[in-house]
């Protein structure tokens, strides 16, 4: 059970002994500071607006070049052997849980013995260097950063193991570097939502961009791809780190509610029964029920928290609040906040598609259309965005446009069973349609008098 935030300055206090805790997990698993800095390599930097990174003005990072790859760090044979070492723990059926682990797989680099003392003898370094070299306001020595988490991934095109969705990573700068050759796979690479477009990166560069930016691992079509990736935080937290954690913990909260309200109507039941005979067990289900008020408050509480460190300059902080709304039945301020969000984030197809099925809740589906198709747009792998779409389409008898949603649909997405339904809805529509046409065709439509 997380610890409770009573206010905006025990909160700030939590979070930083939570970095504390994690900086001393670190040591644990046993990765070790960088001790050297080595001279600059050339990089390649790609502008993205520090505004969406939604730390406002307590943003550590002084730039807009906020995405930049290096050239190779790394020999081949330094990315084959990585690749092995994780390899073989992966077809021992080890894996870190930290990733979207059905759409990839994954295993720790700390539970990798050879990776791990390569990263401590320096190799480390070299990327700790580049992060302090490009960005310097927000690293001013590189020896003051430590590995918060370290992976392996391995993407396979064949077993549909192909990408990660477009999300923000815990940390403070994010490291990715290809261990596979270029040739061995087609797609991939990372990609940046405010470039929209993904970067692929020849075996043994580094990708290194603030943990806040919004990106993801991007499809392979085939071939397997395999990249490490090193999450680092700092000695010393920047005070913007907060929103995340704030938001870190609003998400605990959510998740600690939803197991009191299971819990809770597993005791309703029991409690009801009791009453029946006689017991009158009901002031622990009204302990019950404040509990979850309590958690709920606290959710709501984080939230704000957030906003306030952010300067209301974080969509995520108001696609949250968004959906809190929303699940508790107030659609109109849901919809409030996610045209928030959307005004500082308009490519978040996620946000796209819950503001679309707040629309429609209120009784505007033009409106609510426009949304999932500008969802869509984004992500055509969206399948809620699809599956909305196409069913508010069949229920309006706008068969064409339901016909066109199915089929600009990627192949993948059709092996939904949803997405499988509604074509075999549009299936008999058409051919309802067709014997009507045809009856109306044998009884002709005569002549005015």
């Amino acid at each position: 059970m997380m610890s409770h935030v009573v206010d905006f300055a025990h909160g700030l206090r939590a979070n930083l002994m939570d970095h504390m805790a994690e900086f001393a997990a670190s040591t644990e698993l046993g990765f070790d500071r960088p001790s050297m800095r080595f001279p600059p390599t050339s990089w390649t930097s790609y502008c993205v607006e520090r505004s969406t990174l939604g730390m406002g003005v307590h943003c550590p990072f002084d730039t807009d070049e906020l995405v930049v790859a290096s050239e190779p760090l790394f020999s081949a044979a330094e990315c084959c052997a990585i690749k092995e070492e994780a390899a073989t723990l992966i077809a021992e059926g080890r894996g870190s849980t930290f990733t979207m682990t059905d759409t990839n797989k994954d295993c720790a680099v700390h539970e990798m013995p050879r990776t791990l003392r390569w990263l401590n003898e320096g190799a480390l370094a070299r990327i700790t260097s580049l992060a302090a070299t490009c960005f310097p306001s927000a690293v001013s020595d590189p020896t003051q950063l430590w590995v918060y988490r370290g992976l392996v991934i391995k993407y396979d095109a064949s077993a549909g193991l192909t990408h990660q969705p477009v999300h923000r990573d815990g940390a403070l700068i994010s490291c990715v570097v290809p261990l596979s050759e270029r040739a061995e796979y087609a797609g991939g690479g990372t990609y940046i939502e405010q470039l929209g477009r993904a970067l692929v990166l020849e075996q043994g560069q580094a990708l290194l961009h603030p943990s806040s930016v919004r990106h993801s691992g991007h499809r392979i079509t085939s071939g397997e791809r395999w990249v490490l990736v090193l999450f680092l935080n700092s000695v010393a937290m920047p005070y913007g780190e907060h929103v995340r954690r704030f938001r870190a913990r609003a998400q605990e909260a959510f998740a600690e509610c939803q197991g009191l309200e299971e819990a809770d109507a597993e005791m309703g039941d029991g409690a009801a029964e009791e009453v029946e005979d006689g017991q009158g067990e009901v002031d622990e289900a009204d302990e019950a029920d404040e509990g979850i008020d309590d958690v709920e408050d606290e959710e709501l509480q984080c939230l704000h928290h957030a906003l306030a460190v952010s300067g209301e300059s974080d969509h995520e902080v108001w696609y949250d609040l968004g959906a809190r709304a929303h699940e508790l039945g107030d659609v109109a301020e849901a919809l409030r906040c996610y045209e928030r969000a959307t005004a500082l984030c308009p490519t978040d197809a996620l946000l796209l598609g819950n503001m679309g099925v707040a629309l429609l809740e209120l009784s505007r589906p033009r409106d609510a259309l426009r949304c999932y198709r500008r969802a869509l747009a984004v992500d055509k792998y969206d399948i809620n965005a699809r599956f909305n779409a196409g069913e508010l389409m069949l229920s309006t008898g706008r068969l064409r446009g339901l016909a066109a949603v199915l089929a600009s649909a990627p192949e993948v997405t059709m092996r939904d069973e949803g997405m499988q339904m509604l074509a075999e809805e549009l299936a008999k529509a058409t051919q309802h349609q067709k014997k009507g046409a045809k009856k109306n065709k044998k009884r002709g439509k005569g002549k005015p008098s």
